[in-house]
């Protein structure tokens, strides 16, 4: 089921890249007219947005694990929880991970969690552990501070809703992001940023033919 996932995501992140690529291949030939930086606009856009979305699909799939652990740009974050020493554990939903910041907000590390890419919380505990509750497949799992899985088992969604919910020591907080990598920080960025392309292209293209006639 995962592979057929993969193939599905695969396919249409290399459409939307194949698009967005076309449109800067033809905005370096045309950039003595308004038209042509408008279209490496357009590409841009494209490539970034096609990033985020399917993207962090393809993250949370586990498809990215290979790289070890990496900071995905996360931007402004809820359920935050911290440690004893101050260390914030931040949960990314899109891609299903976990990524720790110390209290200057500087990276540390990120491991993705066997979230299903469902929504999941996270809790800290008094001697410094990770739970972590997932919507989809119900996992109830811990691990310590340098990411490695310490337990795994299923817990009783019915009688423990609440574990879904936000703790109430849990903030909101902003991880430092370039304005470039926002479409990677979430599905509505990334969104933004494919219709801000179209529009765009779609502004281009009337010209276009504005001029012919």
């Amino acid at each position: 089921m995962k592979w057929i996932s993969f193939i599905l995501l695969g396919s249409l992140t290399a459409t939307f890249a194949f698009v967005a690529l076309l449109a800067l291949y033809d905005g370096a030939k045309h950039l003595r007219s308004w038209r042509g930086p408008v279209r490496i606009l357009v590409g841009v856009l494209g490539l970034l947005g096609t990033a985020g979305f399917m993207g962090a699909a393809f993250a949370s799939l586990g498809g990215l694990d290979w790289l070890g652990s990496f900071e995905w740009p996360i931007g402004h974050a809820s359920g935050v929880v911290r440690l004893a020493d101050g260390t914030y554990v931040v949960p990314h939903t899109p891609t299903g991970r976990i990524q720790l910041y110390d209290s200057q907000r500087h990276f540390i590390r990120a491991w993705r969690i066997d979230g299903g890419g469902g929504r999941f919380t996270v809790l800290a505990t008094d001697d410094d552990t990770i739970e972590v509750y997932t919507a989809r497949s119900y996992w109830h799992l811990i691990y310590d501070s340098a990411g490695h899985l310490l337990s795994k088992s299923k817990y009783d969604y019915r009688s423990t809703q609440s574990l879904l919910d936000e703790p109430q020591n849990a903030q909101s907080i902003f991880i430092p992001t370039s304005p470039f990598l926002w479409p990677l920080t979430g599905p509505f960025y990334a969104w933004l940023s494919l219709i801000g392309a179209l529009g765009l292209w779609k502004l281009c293209d009337r010209g276009s033919r504005r001029r012919r006639k």
